[in-house]
């Protein structure tokens, strides 16, 4: 899985930490100061242009190259959060 991102760790973490230990995840991020085994700079843009992506996205590649999905990361970050928010006030 590819996530794409403005800088902005906070949905990728978020949405990779549970995914971790059965999936492959890298980071793509324009943000030039990132690091991380499993991070890519992507500075001029150029990956996010391939993969069509305007916003923090996650994309699921298959083994054969091909896209199997593609999501917006801050939506579900925020359906997490709401799910965790009306779990604990019921």
């Amino acid at each position: 899985m590819l996530t794409f991102d403005r800088g902005r760790p906070a949905p990728h973490d978020a949405i990779v930490e549970p995914l971790a230990t059965s999936l492959r995840t890298v980071r793509v991020t324009t943000d030039a100061a990132a690091a991380g085994p499993c991070t890519v700079v992507d500075a001029g843009g150029e990956a996010h242009g391939v993969y069509g992506v305007q916003e923090d996205t996650a994309v699921l590649v298959r083994p054969d190259g091909y896209i199997a999905a593609r999501a917006r990361l801050s939506e579900r970050v925020e359906a997490a959060g709401s799910a965790s928010a009306g779990a604990a006030s019921g």
